[in-house]
């Protein structure tokens, strides 16, 4: 009943502001994705891709079933595997770093001089546990079963995604999609919010 209330007392300008805001995360979302990946994609296709995963990413965990969807569409259309999961990998570290530096911005704009006391956990700490992963990781490559099935391919797989992420990144155009994208998806949620306020 309190949203039924709400509702019937919004500015219905604002709410329709918030629905269109909110439609173009889609738009921006598919321009962004398409800088993520060196071969030609539909944009249509693509759009209804990112709808999918967006309710994808509701169900699985971590937002994985958003990551397994658009990497299973990409390889509807003709990447491999491993080019598909190159992909992926490019355009949510794209959208990570867009966040991360709008972050900075945003709170050295507001003039804050910290996020809350957040502190990095202690180097010593994070030393001892990047040496038990690579003895970890030591024992079992010594281990010739586990060997041949997983670290040979895994690699190969990894080749292929490195060349495959050095395609995109020596395409200006494919860069400016990617993270102009990924800024503009960004921002465009920063409008919905600010009609949602306002209505």
């Amino acid at each position: 009943s309190d949203t039924v209330d709400a509702f019937g007392n919004a500015e219905p300008l604002w709410i329709l502001g918030a629905v269109a805001a909110s439609a173009l995360t889609y738009v921006f979302a598919a321009v962004s994705f398409e800088g993520a990946v060196p071969a030609p994609v539909p944009f249509a296709p693509n759009l209804r891709a990112q709808v999918a995963s967006s309710f994808a990413g509701l169900v699985g965990p971590g937002g994985a079933g958003g990551f397994a969807l658009t990497a299973r569409f990409l390889q509807r259309i003709g990447l491999s595997g491993p080019e598909a999961a190159a992909s992926v990998a490019v355009n949510a570290v794209g959208g990570f770093a867009i966040h991360a530096t709008l972050l900075v911005t945003f709170v050295v704009w507001s003039g804050q001089s910290d996020i809350g006391g957040f502190s990095l956990p202690d180097s010593t700490t994070i030393l001892l546990v990047l040496a038990v992963l690579l003895a970890v990781a030591g024992v079992l490559v010594a281990i010739g079963p586990v060997r041949e099935r997983v670290f040979v391919p895994a690699w190969a797989g990894i080749r292929t995604g490195l060349t495959h992420i050095g395609q995109v990144f020596t395409r200006p155009g494919r860069v400016i999609e990617l993270f102009g994208g990924s800024l503009a998806l960004s921002l465009t949620y920063v409008v919905a919010m600010a009609c949602c306020v306002e209505a």
